[in-house]
């Protein structure tokens, strides 16, 4: 009988094992990944876009990632109205800056052409001349993660969220004085949000669901009690016999 307990005990823990090691189900990685824009408009501008949350009953959501490019196109002038030359850097840009609906700043990206004025190179300005610039153009993309609980949770729910973009015209001269500076600029971005989360692995070629391990334990260790007992029961039966004979 001790022989029996003791054999028992050993499969009840094999089983015990088993269960554990059939209910481990690892999550895997997966992603979302979803586009909007605003169009180009003449700076400054504010729009408010509409994006797709993420839905918690697909996973864990562990990153939110955030892709910016935006592209400034301007035109403008300028002029020395000195006597002498002028050196400096003429910019023409536009920053695009990304909120949430409670003011915090996702990121920014600032697209810039520059022309500078050098006397090392010969391309000071000289003196009552003027400099045009025609549909220039300039294009920047940046990149933005977050996994502080605060954006997850601003990403995280049912339907539709909002954002809002600021594109603020930042064109001008920085360099010698007497001088005139005009810029009109336009400017448009395009924005990728990509949801990274944790989603349970399936159970391959198993469509039903799946038992409880400690459900599946108890069941596997009656079988082995069940099955233990009848050969037990049937060693003690075939002794009694031979001892009657």
């Amino acid at each position: 009988m001790k022989n029996l307990i003791g054999r028992l005990c050993v499969a009840g823990a094999s089983l015990a094992s088993f269960a554990v090691m059939f209910s481990v189900n690892p999550a895997q990685a997966a992603s979302i990944t979803q586009s909007i824009s605003s169009p180009m408009s003449d700076t400054d501008w504010e729009t408010t876009l509409g994006f797709n949350k993420f839905d918690s009953s697909l996973g864990i959501l562990n990153q939110v990632d955030i892709a910016m490019n935006a592209t400034v196109i301007g035109s403008g002038s300028i002029k020395n109205n000195g006597s002498s030359t002028a050196v400096g850097t003429a910019t023409l840009s536009s920053q695009v800056e990304l909120f949430d609906s409670n003011s915090n700043s996702l990121g920014f990206v600032q697209p810039i052409f520059t022309d500078r004025f050098r006397t090392i190179d010969s391309t000071a300005l000289a003196a009552g001349s003027t400099r045009n610039y025609s549909s220039v153009t300039a294009s920047k993309s940046q990149n933005f993660s977050y996994t502080d609980a605060l954006t997850l949770a601003y990403f995280t729910g049912a339907g539709q969220g909002s954002l809002t973009a600021i594109a603020s015209g930042v064109s001008g001269w920085t360099g010698s004085s007497n001088i005139t500076a005009n810029f009109s600029t336009q400017a448009s971005a395009a924005y990728t949000v990509i949801y990274t989360y944790s989603a349970p692995a399936p159970v391959p070629g198993n469509t039903q669901a799946v038992p409880e391990p400690l459900t599946i334990l108890g069941a596997l260790t009656a079988v082995g009690f069940g099955v233990a007992f009848k050969r037990y029961a049937t060693k003690v039966n075939g002794n009694l016999q031979s001892a009657s004979l």
